[in-house]
């Protein structure tokens, strides 16, 4: 009996082990039959791959392109047909039976939640055109949806973590929604039946969150009007621009990849995020599941500022003056690039005219020449206290300072790669929040060195 409990914890020591040497970006269980087979469907269906290449499972990345020889700058990488990419400008309409992709397409559905649930289909039915592709993506993801209670907690103030409970809340919504419209199109596929509940035919809310995230992380936009999943293609890792070194080509019939610089052997070969559409930090680790170690140059903070109250003083002239530039968000956006935004300094502006102001102000913020500047000396001073108290408000409602955050980052070994990353979200947030206090300070500075007695307007 001693033998075989000592057994049993051997052996679950080794799955430990085995477990925590895994890609926790990707699914690293994937096993070689389901690798082996999902090659043979490429070949099968005419895909090209450069027999320079070879996926492999990495450490950290999951499942990669790697280079097996070298490679020159214009070599072609892979070309994918067009027809068994999954969208419906490509392959849905020629591989999906036409009794469920005919009547799903016709009662307006998104185009992304229509993608997923083609892509529940496919993992559910082994017979599927698409099978051997959907066997091999990834079974979990450390998007910020799948995030614990106690990982989302570790985002602290960051508008991330409200956001990653809508979207949650917005997944379970379409979900029901979605199944109730195709169930009531009669699709038998997506229907109950007397015997089985939709969930127990596998199309479960978990299900649709996984085919979802993997749209999310994996689809390509083909063109202004399609884009969708293409096998091969998005197992190119992803890495800042600087390190990338594929250029996709779409052509009337394939979307190929070319080598963009001189590839070595053994290097994995990575493919840029953000080329099409800058991305934050926050949106990488919502769609992507990862953030880079230095942020992202469309990292920012949102900030709230106070509403107008019925009783505020001098309201009219105000709104007034805030409506023609167009200022009538009460969110704004703080970035690396530009900490303290010249809307956020004009309401702030406003915010703090009194009454004798108010006749020159609305010439002063209305001009196109001076309505970024200051409007005078006192309104400027109160303006910046209010919105340095602004700042610190926001820094000081996050648990933790950025200095011990950095210490954390530096003793990362205790922590899960969610937690990390929602750390890494923070330092960001308290750098952008840092630079903006900075700013406001460059600008006190800037006010003292007025000699206040050549005049009280500084323009």
């Amino acid at each position: 009996m001693k033998r075989i409990v000592l057994l049993f914890l051997i052996l679950l020591f080794l799955n430990f082990l085995t477990i925590n040497s895994k890609s926790i970006n990707d699914d690293d269980d994937i096993d070689n039959k389901s690798l082996n087979e999902f090659n043979k469907w490429l070949i099968n269906n005419k895909v090209y791959k450069n027999p320079k290449i070879e996926i492999k499972v990495l450490e950290k990345y999951g499942r990669s392109i790697v280079a097996k020889q070298s490679i020159k700058k214009n070599e072609k990488l892979i070309s994918v047909p067009k027809l068994i990419i999954m969208s419906n400008m490509g392959g849905f309409s020629h591989h999906l039976p036409n009794e469920i992709y005919e009547p799903s397409i016709s009662i307006g559905i998104s185009p992304t939640n229509l993608q997923a649930i083609f892509l529940m289909y496919c993992k559910l039915n082994d017979k599927s055109f698409w099978y051997p592709y959907v066997s091999v993506l990834p079974k979990e993801f450390t998007t910020s949806i799948y995030f614990s209670e106690e990982e989302l907690d570790e985002l602290q103030s960051s508008k991330l973590k409200e956001f990653t409970i809508i979207r949650k809340d917005g997944i379970e919504r379409h979900y029901n929604s979605t199944f109730t419209r195709l169930s009531n199109r009669g699709i038998a596929e997506f229907s109950p039946t007397s015997t089985q509940t939709l969930q127990q035919k596998g199309y479960t809310l978990e299900l649709f969150t996984w085919a979802l995230s993997c749209v999310w992380s994996r689809a390509f936009s083909l063109s202004d009007s399609d884009g969708g999943m293409v096998p091969l293609a998005d197992m190119f890792n992803a890495e800042e621009i600087s390190k990338s070194k594929v250029q996709p080509k779409v052509t009337d019939s394939t979307l190929d990849y070319y080598a963009s610089d001189d590839i070595e052997i053994g290097e994995q070969i990575f493919t840029p995020y953000g080329v099409y559409k800058p991305l934050s930090s926050s949106q990488m680790l919502m769609d992507y599941g990862f953030v880079f170690d230095h942020g992202t140059p469309s990292d920012n903070v949102a900030i709230s500022v106070p509403i107008f109250h019925p009783d505020e003083p001098n309201i009219q002239v105000k709104q007034s003056i805030l409506e023609e530039n167009e200022v009538e968000n009460e969110v704004f956006l703080l970035t690396k690039k530009i900490p303290l935004p010249n809307d956020l300094l004009l309401y702030a502006r406003v915010k703090n005219l009194i009454t004798k102001e108010t006749k020159y102000a609305k010439i002063h913020f209305l001009s196109y020449q001076t309505k970024d500047q200051p409007l005078n000396i006192r309104n400027e001073k109160v303006s910046l206290r209010f919105l340095e108290n602004l700042i610190h408000r926001y820094l000081d409602s996050y648990e933790t300072t950025l200095e011990f955050d950095k210490i954390l980052i530096q003793q990362q070994n205790n922590l899960s790669f969610n937690s990390l990353n929602s750390i890494k979200i923070r330092i960001s947030e308290k750098e952008i929040l840092l630079l903006t206090l900075n700013e406001i300070e460059k600008k006190r500075e800037k006010l003292n060195n007025i000699n206040n007695n050549d005049s009280e307007n500084i323009n």
